[in-house]
């Protein structure tokens, strides 16, 4: 997301929230350009509340130091596809309970959002499902 342009440059985390994947409501920007590991850009990522209550956070930055802070690199490249990172996979909760995002591991009433973005036509295709 880039709060004061359509084009590169600023980029950050929007923050969204929607009870069903279609009503949104816009929060306060998530993250921000504020770390030198980032400084160029908060680029995609990740969350999730792990059943102790505690948030994990993993994402990509952008900075202008010549240095790899995840040595990891590209998660994921399927050759002649146009895909370069894994797509994304994120529970959602399905149940009456207003109690956070629910992961696989608390049940059944659990929704998966299954992402993919394609650098070749440059547009992210959803679809939501369950799975076993």
């Amino acid at each position: 997301y880039n709060l004061d342009s359509v084009v590169w440059g600023n980029i950050t985390w929007g923050h969204v929230v929607s009870r069903d994947l279609v009503h949104s409501f816009y929060l306060n920007l998530a993250m921000v350009t504020d770390q030198c590991y980032n400084i160029n850009g908060v680029w995609m990522g990740s969350t999730t509340i792990l059943q102790d209550g505690r948030l994990v956070m993993l994402y990509t930055g952008s900075t202008n130091e010549s240095v790899q802070y995840d040595e990891e690199g590209i998660v994921h490249q399927v050759p002649r596809t146009g895909m370069r990172e894994c797509v994304d996979f994120y529970p959602v909760n399905a149940s009456e309970t207003k109690v956070g995002l629910n992961t696989s591991a608390t049940g059944a009433d659990v929704d998966h959002v299954l992402k993919v973005n394609f650098d070749d036509d440059k547009h992210d295709y959803y679809t939501i499902g369950t799975y076993d």
